[in-house]
């Protein structure tokens, strides 16, 4: 999405107003506060899979200031994000 990043550009770009505002197209419902995405980023060293959540309700068609990265696995030795494909992962609720 933007290359290699750091933590705080990132959730920078993704913010209101910043370079890859993300807005949310939840036509049926909205995203909750208890709800997150996974997020697949790098720091142009490691490669990381990261669960992007808000700090508020995102209602349709909307972007927010409040969100929150946590960490949930470091690829020590993979250096772009780019070097994995969708199938390579499983998602498992």
């Amino acid at each position: 999405m933007l290359g290699s990043t750091t933590k705080p550009a990132l959730l920078t770009a993704l913010k209101t107003g910043g370079s890859r505002a993300l807005t949310i197209n939840a036509s049926a419902t909205s995203l909750a506060t208890t709800e997150g995405m996974l997020v697949l980023w790098d720091d142009g060293s490691t490669a990381h899979l990261s669960v992007l959540s808000t700090g508020t309700d995102v209602t349709d068609d909307n972007t927010t200031t409040a969100f929150t990265l946590t960490t949930l696995a470091d690829f020590v030795g993979i250096s772009s994000s780019t070097s994995f494909a969708a199938f390579d992962f499983t998602i498992v609720t």
